[in-house]
């Protein structure tokens, strides 16, 4: 919605109150209040500073460097033109500006060693800034000081920057919070063994290029990401650098594969074992019955893969038998398992299936189901989940 104003046009506001004017252009608002009521913005809108224009600007300030904060645009115009002292006439001597001809070579150096960002010193020191950037005493200047100034695309791609970027840290932990990027770089190159033996920095960690092959090799036996982090750490190397790296290089996925066959392998191992334990434990006992008493765990697993006919069948076998007094069906009727129609819908008939060990099982353990799937034809579909 556009609100109402007393003024008709930016020009008409401009030439009523031209110090809000300034405001509103140094902060950017100008677009925004233009939306707001109505008011065309085009690029002629702006400000051209011209001599009168800057000597209403410079009115409003009882000293240069309020003016150079509060309007830095008109202040630049002012002293690119020449016009400062004509704009200035007004004003007062302000106590914290220097005297001419202060800021020679030595107080210059003096007033860098305060600051050890590049950035800092240039907006809080502008003046001492722009006289060592004209005698060209930047780079004396600025040794101490971190560079912290935005770097062209590929700068620190190349060892050189990355080595210099060491030079105002004494500290490799302090160099890393700093200097985020080098430090990255020099790890994903391979260079920062080199650089702490440069600067005598102590390592407890290997520092590698990463690639896919490199980190295929440190998986292991590993089944998930937190066994391939804590084997990671036994080689020597940083796991959450590895497992970031894995992400950029675009491998995660490659190393999840292993990890999951490495797990199924296991669960294999472990379904093995335990068809053995079973199988042993099977001819110690005489009934079926003690054998579920004593081996809860045992019999939980035949339960979770379907196996529990089997177990049956091979009491039946060695000629044992299920409970005492030899195999009998109780006459009481059993209660049901699951409700009325729950086998009629075709995604319960397959998820039978699926927790079944094989087709034969689910014949057997869910002869409900598959007399149902028989009915209505599913029987295809089911047999294609044990290929």
């Amino acid at each position: 919605m556009i609100e109402k104003s007393p003024y008709n046009s930016l020009k008409e506001w401009r030439e009523s109150d031209i110090s809000a004017y300034y405001k509103a252009v140094n902060m950017g608002w100008v677009g925004e209040l233009c939306k707001r009521f109505g008011w065309k913005y085009t690029y002629k809108s702006r400000i051209r500073w011209t001599k009168k224009l800057v000597i209403e600007s410079a009115s409003q300030f009882p000293n240069r460097t309020q003016w150079s904060k509060g309007c830095q645009s008109s202040y630049q115009a002012a002293r690119n033109n020449g016009w400062l002292d004509e704009a200035s006439v007004h004003m007062e001597f302000d106590e914290n500006r220097k005297p001419y001809g202060y800021w020679n070579k030595k107080n210059v150096f003096r007033d860098a060693k305060k600051h050890k960002s590049y950035v800092k010193w240039k907006t809080t020191s502008y003046v001492p800034y722009q006289i060592a950037k004209d005698n060209d005493w930047l780079d004396e200047c600025t040794a101490h000081m971190i560079d912290d100034l935005p770097k062209p695309k590929g700068y620190w791609d190349i060892k050189e920057n990355v080595i210099n970027s060491t030079k105002p840290y004494k500290l490799k932990s302090k160099w890393s919070d700093g200097c985020k990027t080098a430090y990255n770089k020099a790890i994903s190159y391979g260079w920062m063994d080199e650089i702490c033996e440069i600067k005598k920095w102590k390592t407890y960690r290997k520092h590698v290029k990463w690639t896919l092959d490199l980190l295929l090799d440190t998986i292991g036996d590993s089944t998930n990401i937190k066994e391939w982090q804590t084997n990671l750490d036994k080689l020597g190397y940083s796991g959450n650098q590895a497992i970031k790296m894995s992400k950029k290089i675009g491998g995660k996925e490659a190393c999840l594969k292993i990890i999951n066959k490495n797990k199924t392998l296991k669960k294999q191992y472990q379904d093995a074992d335990i068809l053995n334990k079973i199988n042993e434990s099977i001819e110690k006992y005489k009934t079926y019955k003690d054998w579920v008493k004593e081996n809860k765990k045992l019999h939980n697993f035949t339960i979770k893969e379907a196996m529990v006919v089997e177990v049956k069948r091979k009491f039946k076998k060695l000629g044992h038998n299920l409970i005492e007094g030899g195999i009998r069906r109780a006459k009481q009727t059993k209660k049901r398992e699951y409700p009325h129609g729950y086998w009629t819908k075709k995604d319960n008939v397959l998820a039978a299936a699926k927790f079944s060990y094989n087709y034969k099982a689910f014949t057997i353990n869910f002869n409900a189901a598959y007399q149902i799937a028989r009915k209505r034809n599913w029987l295809d579909e089911i047999k294609e989940l044990y290929k």
